[in-house]
C-alpha cells in the first residue's frame, strides 16, 4: 500500500478510535501504532501508566481483504470500545471495573480450579480474560455495534492453523455468538469452527450450569430472554459462582496451543495442563509464579503490584480468610508480614542542621585582609579619596535546613532467628496461636512476633534509606543452622521454620559473624541446647559486633552467660512487645552514629 494511503488510513483509525474513548469518557490517552504481524490486529493498555490505550494493527489489512479499508474502521471501532468497557463505556457497565472485583471475583474462583489441575498462572489470566470479555462483550452489545469484535475473530480465523479456531476458542467464539451475535456474524465465522463435538458440549454445558438459558415467551413461542442474560452477567455478585463454572468447564479445552489471540491477549505464557507439557508433568520452571504477566489487560498488572498485594493480604487476614489461589504460600506470608511492620511505630526521622543562606550584600567599607575572606570585594574609594579594596559590610540570611545521613551505620544486619517447636506456643507456652488461616503457626505464636520484629526491622531500614538487600541476612536454627542471605533468600528461611530442637552451629556461625561493627541479633525462646560447647567462641566474636539478645520468657544459662560478657539481653515479658524492641534497639544504633 502506498505510504500517503496508509498515513491516511492511519490518521481516520486514530480519529476513530479517539472518538470512542471520548464517547466512553475514559480518562487516558490513545496511541495507534503499526506493526507487520498477522493476525492484523492487537491491543493493551501501557503497562507502566495504565492509562493509555496501545492499539497496533497491520495496514496490509486493507490489501487483502474485501471492503478492507471500512472493515479495519469497524475493527478499531469495536477494539477501542472493548478496551474501554474494560473499566466502564459511558452508559454500560463494564467488566471487571475494578482491580479488586478482577483479583477476587474473576482471577480467585477461576485460579482455584486451574491450579489444582496444575495450569499455570499465565493460563489463570488468559482464561479470566476470555471471561471478562465475554461478559462486558455482551454488556457492549446491548446498545453499540459489535461487528468488529466478529471481524476481528474472522481475522484470527484466517491466521489460524489450517483456518481452524483451536477448540478452547471454537467455544469462546460460540459463546459470544449465543449471547449476541447475528445471523451474519454466525455465517461468516462458520468455516473457521472445528468439528470438536468437546467445544459444543462444553458452551452448552456452561450456559446450562451458570443459568444463561432463561428464556421468555415471544407470541407463544419460547425464545432466549437476551435482556435478563445480559442483566444476570452484569451483576457483579454473580462473578465468582460464573466464574468458577467456566474454568472447571473451559479447562476441558485447555491443551497445549489452545490459546489464540484475544484483544488483549495474544496467549503468550500459556501452555495448557502440565501432563500435557513433558514426560515428567511438571510446568516450565521458566514460568514464574510471582511477575506480572506481559499479556492480559489492565487489572492483570495492577493486581501484581506491591501495594495491592500488601491490602489485599490484609484484609483477607483480618477476615480470616485464607490465601488467594493466585499467590504462592510464599508470596503471601511475605505481603501479610510487610503489611502487618507498616502498621508499627517505625521511627523515620529525617536528621537536619540548619544553616544560614547569604541571599543579598549591602553596605561598603574598607577591606582588612587580616580578618576578611577575599570574597565578595568591589573596587571603591576610601575617606581619602584613593582607590581601594572594598568589602560588603551587611548580608540578608534566611534560615536552610539540610539533610544528614546516617554515617557508619553497621552495613551487614543479621538475625540468629530461633525455629524450634516450643516457639511454635503461644506467648504463656499453649495452644493458643490465634488465625491459622495464612499464618500456619499462628499470629498469636511467639514465632509470629518474632518474625514480626525481623519484618520491622526490615521495614524500619526501608523508611530510613539505609535497606541494602544484598547486606541482609538471616540464620534459621533448630536442628540445623540454615542461613539465607540477601533480602529474598533471608525471607524464604525465615518463612521456613524447623520446629524441632535448639542448636546453633558454630562453624556457620562464625562465618555470619565476621568482620567487625555489624547489626546482629538473636531471638529465642529457651536455652540453646549446645550452648556449652558454642559460647565462648560465640561471644569472643559477638563482641565485635553492635550485638543483642532478645529473650522470649524466663531468663536462663544463656543469658547470664552473655550478660556476664557484656553483651546486651533485652527480657521480652510480652511477646506482642517484641517487635517494636528490635526497632527501638536497631535505633539506637543508628541514632548514636548521628551524634
Amino acid at each position: 500500500m502506498e505510504k500517503t494511503k496508509t498515513n491516511k488510513i492511519e490518521r481516520e483509525l486514530e480519529n476513530i478510535a479517539r472518538g470512542e474513548i471520548i464517547k466512553g469518557r475514559f480518562d487516558g490517552d490513545l496511541k495507534v501504532t503499526e506493526t507487520h504481524e498477522k493476525p492484523h490486529f492487537s491491543a493493551g493498555i501501557d503497562s507502566n501508566s495504565l492509562t493509555e490505550i496501545k492499539i497496533r494493527y497491520n495496514p496490509e489489512y486493507c490489501d487483502e481483504n474485501e471492503q478492507g479499508e471500512e472493515k479495519a474502521k469497524e475493527i478499531i471501532k469495536s477494539i477501542s470500545r472493548h478496551e474501554v468497557n474494560h473499566k466502564k463505556y459511558e452508559g454500560f457497565n463494564g467488566c471487571p471495573r475494578t482491580v479488586e472485583n478482577h483479583a477476587e471475583l474473576i482471577i480467585e474462583p477461576i485460579a482455584s480450579v486451574l491450579s489444582k489441575k496444575g495450569f499455570s498462572h499465565s493460563d489463570f489470566h488468559y482464561c479470566a480474560n476470555a471471561l471478562e470479555d465475554v461478559i462486558e462483550n455482551n454488556d457492549l452489545a446491548s446498545g453499540l455495534s459489535l461487528k468488529g469484535m466478529s471481524l476481528f475473530w474472522e481475522d484470527q480465523g484466517e491466521h489460524s492453523e489450517k483456518k481452524k479456531y483451536t477448540e478452547f476458542y471454537d467455544a469462546f467464539v460460540s459463546l459470544n455468538l449465543y449471547l449476541f451475535g447475528t445471523k451474519e456474524d454466525k455465517k461468516m465465522l462458520r468455516p473457521y469452527f472445528s468439528s470438536s463435538k468437546k467445544a459444543r458440549e462444553v458452551v452448552q454445558s456452561f450456559i446450562k450450569r451458570a443459568g444463561l438459558d432463561m428464556k421468555q415467551d415471544i407470541n407463544g413461542k419460547e425464545a432466549k430472554d437476551r435482556t435478563a442474560i445480559r442483566q444476570y452477567l452484569n451483576n457483579n455478585a454473580n462473578w465468582q459462582e460464573t466464574a468458577r463454572i467456566f474454568a472447571e468447564e473451559f479447562s476441558r479445552l485447555m491443551k497445549p496451543g489452545y490459546a489464540l489471540p484475544l484483544i488483549n491477549h495474544s496467549g503468550k505464557g500459556t501452555k495448557g495442563h502440565k501432563s500435557d507439557q513433558n514426560q515428567e508433568g511438571k510446568a516450565d520452571p521458566e514460568d514464574s509464579e510471582n511477575e506480572c504477566p506481559e499479556e492480559g489487560n489492565p487489572f492483570d498488572r495492577q493486581m501484581y503490584s506491591p501495594d495491592f498485594k500488601r491490602k489485599t493480604m490484609e484484609r483477607r487476614h483480618n477476615a480470616g480468610e485464607g490465601k488467594p489461589s493466585w499467590m504462592s504460600d510464599f508470596e503471601s506470608m511475605d505481603y501479610l508480614y510487610q503489611a502487618l511492620a507498616k502498621k508499627l511505630n517505625i521511627k523515620a526521622e529525617t536528621y537536619t542542621k540548619k544553616a544560614n543562606l547569604p541571599i543579598s550584600w549591602y553596605g561598603k567599607r574598607q577591606f582588612n585582609p587580616n580578618m576578611d575572606s577575599p570574597r565578595h570585594l568591589s573596587i571603591g574609594q576610601n575617606e581619602q579619596g584613593e582607590v581601594s579594596l572594598q568589602k560588603r559590610r551587611q548580608k540578608i540570611v534566611i534560615p536552610l535546613d539540610y539533610k544528614t545521613t546516617a554515617k557508619g551505620f553497621p552495613e551487614a544486619r543479621m538475625c540468629f532467628l530461633d525455629t524450634s517447636g516450643s516457639m511454635k506456643e503461644d506467648p504463656n507456652g499453649g495452644d493458643n496461636v490465634g488465625n491459622e488461616n495464612i499464618i500456619p503457626w499462628g499470629d498469636n505464636s511467639k514465632y509470629h512476633y518474632a518474625l514480626l520484629g525481623w519484618y520491622g526491622l526490615l521495614e524500619y531500614l526501608k523508611s530510613n534509606h539505609l535497606l541494602h538487600k544484598n547486606k541482609v541476612s538471616l540464620a534459621n536454627f533448630s536442628d540445623r543452622t540454615l542461613i539465607g542471605e540477601g533480602l529474598e533468600e533471608a525471607k524464604k528461611m525465615a518463612l521456613r521454620p524447623q520446629w524441632q530442637n535448639t542448636y546453633l552451629d558454630i562453624g556457620k556461625t562464625k562465618k555470619m559473624l565476621y568482620g567487625k561493627g555489624n547489626l546482629i541479633f538473636t531471638i529465642s525462646d529457651g536455652n540453646i541446647g549446645n550452648w556449652n560447647d558454642i559460647k565462648e567462641e560465640f561471644m569472643e566474636n559477638a563482641r565485635n559486633h553492635k550485638y543483642f539478645h532478645l529473650q522470649i520468657g524466663r531468663k536462663n544459662q544463656t543469658c547470664n552467660d552473655l550478660e556476664n560478657a557484656g553483651l546486651r539481653v533485652e527480657y521480652i515479658k510480652n511477646a506482642k512487645d517484641l517487635a517494636n524492641k528490635v526497632i527501638d534497639l536497631s535505633d539506637q544504633v543508628y541514632r548514636s552514629k548521628e551524634k
